[in-house]
């Protein structure tokens, strides 16, 4: 008898859509269910409505960087877990 594993939500926010993109299938194979945003103020918007267990972030993108991202996921009590991914030096 096969075992479902419970659905973990993952929410990948890069402003460079093909980045984007490619985290979000290459998640989504490994059978994830993932939504994406394009910086930290559209992250912030869809957690509203999509209850992320992880987040996968880029650090420098325009309006609301990651940094400010992670300062503000801070403050939550139910914060999701984040791993942050840069080309930034």
């Amino acid at each position: 008898m096969e075992t479902q594993r419970p659905v973990v939500r993952v929410l990948v926010v890069d402003d460079e859509e093909s980045q984007r993109t490619a985290l979000a299938s290459m998640i989504a194979l490994w059978g994830y269910e993932v939504e994406t945003a394009g910086d930290g103020q559209e992250a912030l918007d869809k957690l509203a409505s999509f209850d992320a267990h992880v987040i996968v972030t880029d650090l420098m993108m325009p309006r609301m960087d990651g940094f400010e991202l992670l300062r503000r996921l801070k403050t939550q009590t139910d914060a999701p877990l984040a791993i942050v991914l840069t080309a930034h030096g």
